[in-house]
């Protein structure tokens, strides 16, 4: 080997030598070095370590994101919102285990995972968020295989160029990379469990969808426990006004403390964070984006046509509040949904408000079955014009009712251990069991055994529905997961006892204000293992076996009465197999029932920002538009109405009068019939007259 050969040989080493180190300063990230978070995420044993970053009375996810970027051994954190604190993971505090898998946590934690990327940037906090277990079905855009890891996943969607990347799915077992224009606000119902081996990933350079940049829902008295930013501002609007306007995160939602002039933004809302993340908080307002309308309503001589516009295929209905089954749309999964109203359709119910109007409430429901929180009504008006012009007022629903407390669903079994009593309630935050709620209101339904049993209870196929059994919706599959977690969740142990629950959003069918559900229930010696359903655990059947005496099954013999909502189940005989020891010891499921009452029944104004072609709906919503020849023609027919009434007034007094006056005087008899002095009346000139006459024949009858 030359000299120039060795030479050239050593400075290959050192420039490899010195490329290694540079990479190991800077974190060995030659791309983009951002963030990850998972919502409700935590992973064993990192909320111990010693705090990373902490700030009493704010928030603190901008500094422990600032720490975390700053040290090179922190590989993530997990912000603990209750505590007002952030905790490593780093080499010096590891979590359980070499390689730590985060898991689903019942308490306001956020975990933030430090990535690097080779793309491009947009200047957020973080750039990804990502659910494990779950899928957006039916909508993806382009499948790419062969994908290495999940991160070259996400690389994939933050760079493709022919399509709006909004989300990626990435299969670990398949490589497969699935890149989609939509993501879970964009399309709700279709995001849906999968199994754990699938990543939702969810690119947050995309920003907020067109959809959902328009309108705040509003909830009183309550607050989303995962703050980010707090600010001091002067007013609601200011406060709405810097969370439209933060670029650091996109702000999904934003908490206004008026008495403080606190404002704290949040870049969770009820799809990330879940429902349990909302909490009472008196004094404070929460508000979160939803879901805009395009809405455009024409009117012709005979009837009115709404047409409901949607970037992709609308499942819902679209239909008249008080005529739901005979007044509605019949377009199917069409992005322009049209229902025509007929002014004299009785089958419809518009109402002749006078003066050429005629108006109608309908309904824009996204979910094809039920109603649930954020679903639209909205007044439609029609005028009778030269040139048709519409104006139109939105609503939200608020549904109120009371109902005294009525009878809970129970049943009783029977066996050779300490018969178990199992309850199926619905009840609200207080734990107070309830008949009625409004839709929106926070519930949960319980399936209460007794502590002291030596089972564990199991359940399956819980479905809702509708007083008539018209409609329906299942709410727990045959293994015990939900259907749908943003409708229904799933079904967690209650801490210290072995009662279930699960919390929701009340929610109604379209044409019935009942809502029943019904779930089986099954026991297990013990406890129960639960199902794995994707990332989350619920405690349904774990695996579905016929009831014909397999092992680890107990079968119910003998005689099963149902009486006034409790079952008795009598000869009961288990049949256990050993060679099936993993298995739960299972009983017969138990059918369990309740009802409540959902109303529909109150009206109030929406904000502006539902109608897009009009800016200041907000302005216009109680105005009705006319021609300036039909407004001429409205004053003068008025006018001469008034006219018309005065003069029929004053000739109704005068001819009255003139009836009154010769009454009254033949009535009086009196000898002098004088009005006034100086003036005598005819009347009493003739009756004078008369008189003489009289006298004068008597006096002539007299002599003779």
């Amino acid at each position: 080997m030359t000299q120039g050969s060795k030479y050239t040989s050593f400075l290959v080493l050192k420039l490899t030598l010195f490329s290694h180190l540079f990479a190991a300063t800077s974190g060995q990230c030659r791309g983009t070095e951002t963030f990850e978070k998972l919502s409700r995420v935590t992973l064993e044993g990192v909320e111990s370590a010693p705090p990373l970053f902490t700030y009493s009375g704010g928030t603190v996810t901008a500094g422990c994101l600032d720490r975390c970027r700053e040290a090179r051994t922190c590989s993530g954190f997990v912000v603990d919102y209750s505590r007002e604190a952030c905790f490593p993971l780093s080499p010096v505090y590891p979590p359980a285990g070499p390689n730590p898998t985060p898991r689903p946590a019942d308490h306001a934690v956020n975990y933030f995972q430090k990535i690097c990327l080779n793309g491009p940037t947009c200047g957020k906090a973080w750039m990804l968020e990502r659910v494990v277990g779950f899928e957006i079905e039916g909508y993806d855009d382009l499948v790419l295989n062969d994908v290495a890891t999940r991160l070259k996943c996400a690389e994939l969607c933050l760079g493709e160029r022919n399509l709006r990347c909004r989300s990626a799915e990435y299969h670990e077992r398949d490589r497969v990379c699935r890149l989609s224009r939509q993501d879970r606000r964009t399309q709700p119902l279709s995001f849906r469990p999968s199994n754990p081996h699938v990543h939702y990933i969810e690119n947050q350079c995309a920003g907020i969808p067109l959809q959902q940049n328009c309108e705040f829902e509003e909830f009183q008295e309550q607050d989303i426990s995962h703050p980010d930013l707090q600010l001091s501002v002067e007013s609601i609007e200011q406060c709405q006004e810097a969370c439209e306007a933060e670029a650091s995160m996109n702000c999904r939602s934003y908490t206004w403390v008026a008495q403080a002039g606190v404002c704290r933004l949040s870049g969770d809302d009820m799809t990330s964070a879940g429902l349990s993340a909302i909490l009472p908080s008196p004094g404070v307002v929460y508000y979160q984006r939803t879901t805009c309308l395009d809405l455009r309503l024409s009117c012709t001589v005979d009837a009115m046509t709404v047409q409901l516009y949607t970037p992709e295929p609308f499942k819902g209905r679209l239909f008249s509040q008080d005529f739901p089954n005979t007044c509605k749309s019949q377009d199917k999964s069409r992005t322009e949904t049209s229902l025509v109203i007929n002014f004299r359709d009785p089958q419809c119910g518009t109402v002749d408000e006078g003066s050429g109007v005629y108006s109608n409430i309908i309904v824009v429901q996204h979910h094809p079955v039920i109603q649930r929180r954020g679903d639209k009504a909205i007044k439609l008006l029609c005028l009778f014009q030269a040139a048709n012009q519409t104006v139109s007022d939105s609503f939200n629903f608020i549904v109120d009712s009371t109902f005294p407390g009525g009878r809970v669903a129970t049943a009783i079994v029977n066996a050779t251990a300490p018969s178990p009593r199992i309850r199926l309630r619905i009840v609200d935050r207080e734990g107070n069991d309830i008949n009625g709620a409004r839709l929106g209101e926070e519930l949960y339904l319980r399936l209460d055994l007794d502590d002291d049993s030596v089972y564990g209870i199991l359940a399956r196929n819980l479905v809702a529905r509708s007083g008539d059994n018209s409609d329906s919706i299942v709410l727990l599959d045959d293994r015990g997961c939900p259907a749908d977690p943003a409708i229904f969740p799933s079904l967690q142990p209650i801490p210290n006892s072995r009662s279930l629950q699960g919390k929701f959003e009340a929610f109604k069918f379209s044409e019935d204000q009942v809502v029943r559900f019904q779930v089986n229930v099954q026991f297990c010696l013990e406890e129960c293992r639960p199902a794995q359903c994707g990332n989350i655990v619920s405690y349904g059947k774990r695996k579905r076996r016929s009831l014909k005496g397999e092992g680890g099954l107990v079968t119910l013999g003998g005689e099963l009465t149902l009486i006034g909502g409790e079952v008795t189940l009598r000869d009961v005989e288990v049949l256990d197999n050993e060679e099936e020891e993993e298995e739960d010891h299972v009983y017969h499921e138990m059918p369990l029932q309740k009802e409540i009452l959902v109303e529909s029944t109150t009206v109030k104004p929406l904000k502006s920002g539902l109608l897009p072609e009009e800016t200041e709906a907000h302005r216009i919503a109680n105005l009705v538009c006319t021609s300036r020849e039909v407004l001429i023609a409205m004053v003068v027919s008025a006018v001469i109405l008034q006219i018309c009434i005065i003069l029929i007034a004053i000739m109704c007094v005068f001819a009255r009068r003139r009836r009154k006056v010769p009454a009254t005087e033949v009535q009086q008899g009196a000898p002098s019939l004088t009005l006034s002095r100086g003036y005598r009346s005819p009347y009493t000139v003739s009756y004078s007259e008369d008189s003489a006459n009289t006298l004068k024949t008597l006096r002539t009858s007299l002599r003779d």
